[in-house]
């Protein structure tokens, strides 16, 4: 398979070695190490007099570090862009983690039980804490070291079970009609982002995002489904926030045949081909689900997969963002991620603010979206739907 490094979030080392001022700046402080790439002399003067200002009045010592995350963070924010961001290097380290697929805790996906308020285990993570402790998917977590759920708050709770790595974890689990007690001591792992399992001779795969983990676990669920002599693929992207595109184009170099997958264009007009698919694939029919949450690297993968007619999209229209970020690591440790391009999928057609219009609208009644993580093959319409046309061709 062909080495393919370039991401949504392509993670590239350097320095910035200049910044424009713009109104934004008004709240900031630069730090002395950036002055000198001041050149506006109005930008300068206004620095200057802010500088001198904050010398004379402030009660208080500065604290340096604050002053350079300040002036980042304020640079950023005059942009107006809701993808580009600052990072301490603190959360840098965790932006690197996740898009190698790693995470620290126990390994749970959670949500709040729609009518106790409790927490409901969504899925666990395949050899986690969680799935070591014996954690399972529709558990109950009534309570988190001895403190009731309710009493603490679902977003408290939820914290406390992330916690401290090499801490321990109590959980009091309801299970049917079982009260448990169970401990697991947090920890590094990798998240498991893909879900499979046949239904009757189809192979339903769910993908909850893309990062380097992903592509592995992909592989195996598709070995699995040629195995289980599967005659068509379900592709489940519903809530899917996207990823980074080196993923998502070994994904789909799997399952496209030969060609180009996504293209990006530039500040300057220019167009540049980023991704091409070479002519292996996987020659099964195949449906992908998708809904309002479906964003980003998930976004172009239900368009490839519809753009070389390799299968249709069944739900709702997705979230529509088809612009690209890399983020650039600064000499302290920290980073900035910055939109840098619109990608397009091969149709060249890109979808941001716009997003995909399913070929077979299937809406959720108000009831199903309030019970959406109770929803199973049978019960939800979407699954139902892309059964009934796989298995009707």
């Amino acid at each position: 398979m062909k080495d393919k490094k370039i991401s949504l979030s392509v993670v590239i080392t350097a320095v910035i070695i200049s910044m424009v001022l713009t109104a934004g700046l008004v709240l900031c402080l630069v730090p002395n190490a950036i002055k000198g790439y001041l050149t506006d002399a109005d930008s300068l003067s206004k620095y200057l007099e802010l500088e001198g200002r904050i010398k004379r009045s402030f009660v208080d010592e500065v604290d340096e570090k604050a002053l350079a995350d300040g002036v980042a963070l304020g640079l950023i924010y005059s942009l107006n862009d809701p993808y580009s961001a600052y990072f301490d290097a603190e959360e840098y380290d965790k932006i690197l983690d996740n898009n190698e697929g790693l995470d620290a805790g126990i390994g749970l996906f959670l949500t709040r039980h729609p009518d106790n308020g409790y927490i409901y285990v969504i899925n666990v993570s395949v050899g986690s804490p969680a799935d070591l402790a014996g954690i399972k998917i529709g558990d109950l977590i009534t309570a988190v070291d001895g403190k009731d759920v309710i009493e603490l708050g679902f977003s408290t709770a939820v914290a406390n079970i992330r916690g401290k790595i090499d801490t321990d974890c109590a959980l009091t689990v309801k299970r049917g009609d079982e009260t448990l007690s169970l401990t697991a001591t947090r920890g590094r792992f990798v998240t498991t982002s893909v879900f499979s399992h046949m239904i009757d001779s189809l192979c339903y795969i769910q993908i909850t995002d893309f990062n380097a983990a992903t592509v592995p676990q992909f592989e195996a669920a598709i070995n699995d489904a040629i195995d289980n002599n599967a005659t068509g693929l379900i592709f489940d992207v519903r809530g899917n926030g996207g990823g980074t595109l080196d993923s998502v184009d070994k994904i789909l170099d799997i399952l496209l045949p030969e060609g180009e997958v996504v293209s990006a264009t530039y500040k300057n007009g220019k167009k540049k081909v980023l991704f091409s698919s070479d002519k292996n694939e996987i020659d099964l029919p195949m449906m992908v689900l998708c809904d309002e949450n479906t964003a980003s690297a998930a976004e172009l993968f239900a368009a490839s997969i519809r753009d070389f007619e390799k299968g249709k999209l069944i739900g709702t229209k997705t979230y529509g963002k088809g612009i690209m970020q890399e983020t650039f690591a600064l000499s302290d440790g920290s980073a900035v991620r910055l939109t840098v391009a619109y990608f397009n999928p091969p149709s060249g057609i890109n979808f941001h603010k716009v997003g995909l219009s399913p070929d077979y609208e299937v809406q959720l009644t108000e009831d199903e979206q309030k019970y959406y993580y109770f929803l199973t093959d049978q019960t939800d319409p979407v699954i139902k739907k892309a059964v009934e046309i796989l298995t009707s061709d």
